[in-house]
């Protein structure tokens, strides 16, 4: 069992082993963020992923719906341990962005992100699309914020 932290942000992904608490990057072709367009296809050719194995995740994405492979197994448990993932969790800068752990470890999250400010969303198995607007509604301090919230009111008119 393996634990892995993917970050996605503006249609790229970068992709961590969790080795003791801390990251270690995966590098594609030597790149350090590739082209999110089939990220999962690359991602199990890289870590040499067989069929049943069981992973764990920290997804980081400013896409609520970049999510993990159907096809892979999610483990029962994180490999790391639940104080380093404590840890791990803190660490993160991820303004604008939304948390998912598989396996979902909510009071983890809960812990790990309290100190957060609130443009912070961990999002949960059962998201909507108005989380995603308490989000946007929630990072209101920040010029990303700004445009996030004029894209997503031009769309609305357009």
């Amino acid at each position: 069992m393996t634990d892995f932290y993917v970050e996605s942000k503006n249609c790229k992904v970068r992709t961590c082993r969790v080795i003791e608490g801390e990251l270690e990057d995966i590098r594609f072709s030597g790149e350090l963020w590739i082209d999110s367009a089939n990220f999962w296809e690359q991602f199990k050719r890289k870590v040499e992923y067989i069929e049943n194995e069981r992973l764990a995740f920290i997804i980081v994405s400013d896409d609520e719906v970049f999510d993990v492979d159907p096809d892979i197994c999610i483990a029962d448990d994180f490999a790391t341990g639940k104080s380093e993932l404590n840890r791990l969790l803190a660490q993160i800068d991820a303004i604008s962005s939304f948390i998912k752990l598989y396996p979902n470890l909510s009071e983890i999250l809960t812990v790990a992100l309290s100190d957060k400010p609130e443009a912070l969303y961990v999002m949960e198995d059962d998201s909507t699309s108005e989380a995603k607007s308490n989000a946007i509604e929630g990072c209101s301090n920040g010029l990303q914020a700004h445009y996030l919230k004029k894209t997503n009111e031009l769309k609305k008119e357009g």
